[in-house]
This record gives structure tokens, sequence and C-alpha cells, in this order.
């Protein structure tokens, strides 16, 4: 199975990208925070790809421009003791692409997959307290807090509090499924293989809609009785309505940081 978004190929791992996968795995500032070790060796690696991440419905999250794998996401059944209608995403990406969403997109083809090809009627997702970028994802994804456990024992031998959030099939297609997210925020959106084409959140206003807002700037500011085109031409005034403009489209922008 092959996933794919507007930058991202989500497809099963091989042998062959131990050497990527050890160059992300192998940093401290990602396996611990989610709970597993950072791996040793490129070999160590490799045994992960075999023991760990040949699993199925386990994808390497590849980058398009570069053809290689920096991350992982999965969806995993049978796990938790949940029933057969229920799955587990779970998530990484290596620290040198972190607050580029490339998380948030690979987790919203997950979420189309797992709904509209698995047939999942609820999809969770964890953190353990502490991760706020895992926290971010889920809240982007359209995740709920669910339920928060104590005293949890992570692979690493310790024990920390996981907080759970989910996400149903009826809330998914009531906000709008695909069509509502998918794909990164500030370019057209994203295609799966079978060529749907998801829209961007409402952060990504569309040219028009900021030709529009940059026109009721204008109306709000120009002085009675000018019209629009010799108002147009006064230096002063035009710039200090640019500018307005300018910091209204910046704070768009920065309402949601990227993962």
């Amino acid at each position: 199975m092959i996933l794919e978004t507007e930058r991202l190929i989500l497809r099963p791992w091989v042998e062959n990208d131990a050497e990527d996968l050890y160059r992300y795995a192998s940093d401290p500032a990602v396996g611990p925070i989610v709970g597993w070790p950072v791996h040793s060796d490129v070999e160590n690696s490799r045994e992960i790809i075999r023991d760990v991440l040949s699993a199925p419905g386990i994808f390497a999250v590849v980058l398009k421009e570069t053809g290689r794998p920096v991350g992982a996401v999965g969806i995993m059944l049978g796990v938790r003791g949940f029933p057969d209608s229920e799955g587990e995403i779970g998530y990484w990406i290596g620290r040198p692409f972190w607050g580029r969403g490339l998380v948030p997109e690979a987790v919203y083809e997950t979420l189309r997959y797992g709904f509209e090809e698995l047939n999942l009627e609820k999809i969770w997702l964890g953190y353990y307290d502490g991760n706020e970028r895992s926290k971010r994802v889920q809240e982007k994804c359209g995740f709920r807090l669910h339920h928060t456990t104590e005293n949890v024992l992570t692979a690493l031998g310790d024990r920390r509090t996981e907080h759970m959030a989910c996400l149903t099939k009826d809330e998914w297609t009531a906000a709008g499924g695909p069509r509502r997210t998918g794909g990164p925020r500030r370019t057209g959106g994203s295609r799966s293989r079978a060529g749907r084409r998801y829209p961007l959140p409402l952060v990504a206003c569309r040219s028009s809609h900021l030709t529009a807002m940059r026109q009721s700037r204008e109306a709000s500011i120009r002085p009675k009785g000018v019209s629009r085109p010799h108002w147009g031409r006064t230096p002063g005034i035009r710039r200090r309505v640019f500018a307005v403009w300018k910091t209204s489209v910046r704070f768009l922008f920065a309402v949601t940081p990227d993962f």
C-alpha cells in the first residue's frame, strides 16, 4: 500500500532504509520523547525495520523532493484491547523537518486511509505529558481529548502520564473529512493516489479572499468623499493601508504553528 500527499509519499519500510532511519532515530531529541530509545547504529535500525516497522499499516514518510524517508507514520489495529473497528495512529519525524507541517500532512492522509479504506469507526492518538508538538498535531487534526492515564510504563522503563484523544468517523465526516484538511497549508492542497484533491484550512486564504480583505480595509480608512482611484494615488494613505493589510495576513498564518 502506497499513499501520497502534496509533498509526501507514505510507503512500507524496506531494509535499505536503515541508514536514513538511523540518521534521524539516533537523535536523542526524537525517540525518547515518544517513549522509545535512540538507535545505537545502522544495524540496530535495520533490526527495527525488520521487527517493528515492517508491520502492516506502518509507513515510511518519504519526501518527494529527495525520495528519502525522514520519519514514520502508522495506523495500528488490535492494540490496547481496541475493537476491530478502531485503530491508533503513531508518528515521528526527524528534527531537521520540524516546523514544516509534514506530520499533520501525513496524519491527514492516514486518517483518510483509516476511515475510507479500512472502514474504521474511531481512531485514537496518544502523547506523553510534555510533548507539546504532538499535542498540537492532535489539535490540528481534529482529535479531542478522551482520557488521561498516569504511571504508564514506556519502552524506556520509566513511567509517564499519557493523554489519549480520539476522532470518530462521524466527527471526521461532519467536519468535512478530506475536504476540510490535508496537505501543506501554504500550497494548493494534496492528492491521494485516487486523485482526490483536498483544499486547505481556512487560514490559508486564497488570493481572492485577501483581495476582499484589502478592499474592506481600504473602505474603512478611505476619507469620505474621495473616490477610490484618486485615493489610491495618495502614497501616504496607500502605504498605511498596505501595512495594516500585511500585518493582518501575517497574523492569519501565525495563528496555528506548524509541527
